[in-house]
């Protein structure tokens, strides 16, 4: 049986090399978009599915916000459509999405990717 990969997400201070865990994230992501953004950590997207395979089902189709001053879990937020490869940027007190790639394309038909730059 093959283990699913663990997502051990942590909070690094650089000036006294303190890493504070974090909750897991829901799913496994790579390609994804984060950033902090006034006591908050946000992640945009990612890709959920096998590495090189793109389609509607291998998107994260999740918005997450964890409190970084309170801690508890991972909070849900709106999303029309899932993305990978976003570049989300923070001014300090909120998060700006730039590009990403789309996939129009079922899993096993041939794939039909849009980039959003």
């Amino acid at each position: 049986l093959a283990a699913a990969a663990a997502v051990l997400p942590f909070l690094f201070v650089p000036q006294t090399e303190a890493r504070t865990p974090l909750p897991d994230l829901p799913e496994g992501l790579a390609s994804f978009g984060a950033a902090v953004a006034g006591d908050s950590l946000y992640v945009f997207g990612g890709h959920v599915g096998k590495t090189h395979r793109h389609s509607l089902e291998h998107l994260s189709h999740r918005f997450l916000r964890l409190d970084l001053e309170r801690g508890g879990d991972w909070e849900e937020l709106p999303l029309e459509y899932g993305l990978q490869g976003v570049e989300l940027l923070s001014d300090g007190q909120g998060v700006l999405r730039i590009g990403g790639l789309s996939a129009r394309n079922w899993d096993g038909e041939p794939e039909d990717l849009h980039s959003l730059a």
